[in-house]
């Protein structure tokens, strides 16, 4: 027997505050991942140690700048939703994703039992 599918759409002002709640997300991992990126880009002149630490650093930017960039296509797929009317629903079985959930995680694209079904698969 198919789920039954609960559609609750958002009302425009909350809707709106959740997309401001996405874009102001995606204004500061944009911040943030400039000010990493900004770094000097030179090559340390030291001994071994000094470029072991820069290597390091460096590995870590960049570690840093794919979790920005998988936080941006999270937001901008969000903010795509929002925009032809899926938001706020789950991609896996069609009902409404809470309010609260949505708040806490404005990138949400499953409701938490279809989540923790994805986890559970692996």
């Amino acid at each position: 027997m198919p789920k039954k599918v609960q559609k609750e759409t958002l009302n425009g002002k909350r809707l709106n505050e959740l997309k401001e709640m996405l874009l102001n997300e995606k204004a500061l991992v944009l911040k943030h991942s400039a000010r990493e990126l900004g770094g000097e880009g030179g090559v340390a002149h030291g001994d071994m140690a000094d470029l072991t630490t820069e290597i390091a650093e460096r590995e870590q930017l960049l570690r840093l700048a794919e979790h920005d960039r998988e936080r941006l296509r999270l937001i901008d797929e969000a903010l795509e939703m929002v925009d032809n009317g899926q938001y706020g629903t789950c991609n896996e079985c069609g009902v409404a994703i809470p309010e609260p959930r949505l708040k806490a995680l404005p990138t949400a694209s499953l409701c938490v039992t279809c989540q923790a079904t994805v986890e559970r698969r692996g």
